[in-house]
């Protein structure tokens, strides 16, 4: 996969950071909106792009030549997810955007963050994947290859055949 769209992937991941943050550090003062809310404006504007690409990506990938693969074995892994909001998202609940320190610090944690995110493939443990629908499966194939398959499905039945196309090493979506 693209290292782009690997970045693209990490930051929707912290869509519920930033609305908190957004939340936390809204200054509603008429006088000077747009000033008092530089780090808002940015937040809101990360949203926004990093879910369109997201949505965007996903719909792109689905739209490649899937292949077909028999699943031996099957386990549900979207509890990941929760751990991921507790271990990243929790700790930043606390920052005060009045301080440029603060924002650094913030900036250059998260700056590190993604590249560990995208060289260890952990997009998978993505919240926004989950408030979409989709739902975290590692799966054995036939040949004994464990993948991760991202799919919409509610379960995935052992001995039948599923649809997958590759979104990043051992990372597919279903369908």
């Amino acid at each position: 996969m693209r290292k782009g769209i690997k970045f693209i992937l990490f930051l929707s991941s912290y869509t519920p950071l930033f609305i908190i943050l957004i939340i936390k550090n809204i200054n509603f003062d008429k006088s000077s909106i747009i000033k008092n809310n530089v780090f808002v404006i940015f937040l809101f504007i990360l949203i926004i792009v990093s879910n369109y690409a997201l949505k965007s990506s996903v719909n792109q990938i689905r739209d490649m030549g899937p292949k077909s693969i028999e699943v031996k074995n099957v386990s549900q892994k979207t509890g990941d997810t929760l751990n991921y909001l507790v271990t990243y998202i929790i700790p930043f609940i606390t920052l005060d955007s009045n301080s440029i320190r603060n924002i650094t610090s913030l900036g250059v944690l998260l700056f590190f963050m993604g590249i560990i995110y995208m060289n260890s493939n952990l997009i998978y443990t993505n919240p926004i994947l989950n408030l979409f629908g989709y739902k975290i499966y590692e799966v054995t194939d036939k040949n004994d290859n464990l993948i991760i398959c991202i799919s919409k499905k509610n379960y995935i039945k052992i001995d039948k055949p599923l649809k997958i196309t590759n979104f990043s090493g051992n990372i597919y979506l279903e369908g």
